[in-house]
């Protein structure tokens, strides 16, 4: 199965389900707010006990920033993210140059990613199989109250 939710450039989306926190990212964010959205999606998962998919489908390349971002949990005793593809070669390049690449696990396709649950029990693995449904549109709008 393929799920495919369309992004726009510069647009950070996340979907809540009840074991997972997912985080759609667009082409190329760079920018200081969408760098923001991640961080603040990221740590919503990290708050509310929930695995962290990040969806770098869409994402031909990620900056450093990005980079630091997704590790950021880990420097604060958390859980990585997992990380949804398919890569983009220089996205996949970035991971394997600077050594990030193994700490992450790494899937082929959001479907795998949310299907792949190490609690099979969570009741959203079989809504995934029908599609994903947005409960919010951005981390900004789905960080309330504002988390520092």
């Amino acid at each position: 199965m393929h799920v495919s939710i369309p992004v726009s450039e510069h647009v950070v989306l996340v979907a809540e389900l009840s074991c997972q926190l997912l985080i759609f990212i667009g082409a190329d964010v760079r920018d200081e707010w969408s760098l923001q959205g991640l961080a603040l999606g990221i740590e919503l998962g990290q708050r509310s006990g929930k695995q962290v998919v990040v969806d770098l489908s869409e994402a031909e390349f990620f900056s450093a920033e990005v980079l630091n971002e997704l590790l950021r949990p880990a420097r604060k005793g958390g859980q990585l993210p997992r990380l949804a593809g398919p890569l983009s070669s220089v996205a996949r390049r970035r991971l394997e140059v600077t050594g990030a690449l193994k700490f992450f696990e790494v899937f082929p396709t959001l479907a795998d990613a949310v299907i792949r649950l190490p609690d099979t029990a969570c009741s959203d693995v079989t809504e995934a199989s029908g599609g994903i449904q947005h409960r919010s549109s951005t981390a900004t709008e789905a960080a309330s109250p504002r988390l520092r």
